[in-house]
């Protein structure tokens, strides 16, 4: 004879199973969130290394200098917005962070969409300087400078350095 089953033999099955069920979904919302922060981990080293890229490149080269891409003396490619000009190369944004040479750019940080260039000339009297966009040759007097990267989700990267003349 086929016996039935009970309303308790019921009930502890669906309890396993919902047991089962919530350790599956913890163990996708874990993996899922591993991927996202590798992900970002990823995006954000190319546009750290390329803004300490940017820094040496105005350290080694004194006569750097900043201009409207399309108004640059130099080959800017589809770029848009600030052009940085240090060291023979360009740094501009297009489809994203570009690096180009005399004929050709290379996109090195994709999820950039905006470089700013903020100078610090140095004050006088031992006051600070004051803080402005920058477009031009570089200053002759020992300036801060902070490069700024915009970032597709609305972020910003930021670094500061020291330039001596």
């Amino acid at each position: 004879m086929s016996r039935g089953v009970t309303l308790v033999e019921l009930l502890v099955t669906l309890a396993v199973a919902s047991i089962i069920a919530a350790v599956v979904l913890t163990a996708c919302a874990a993996a899922s969130l591993h991927v996202r922060r590798v992900a970002a981990t990823q995006a954000g080293t190319a546009v750290d290394d390329a803004m300490v890229a940017m820094l040496a490149a105005m350290r080694r080269d004194t006569a750097w200098s900043a201009c409207r891409a399309g108004r640059c003396a130099v080959h800017t490619g589809e770029g848009h917005g600030v052009a940085l000009v240090a060291g023979g190369r360009t740094w501009v944004v297009g489809r994203g962070l570009m690096l180009c040479t005399a004929k050709r750019c290379e996109v090195i940080a994709s999820e950039a969409t905006a470089l700013q260039l903020v100078v610090e000339a140095g004050g006088h009297g031992g006051r600070p300087g004051q803080r402005t966009e920058h477009i031009g040759p570089a200053p002759a007097r020992p300036v801060l400078v902070e490069l700024v990267l915009w970032l597709r989700d609305g972020s910003r990267r930021s670094r500061l350095a020291w330039l001596p003349p």
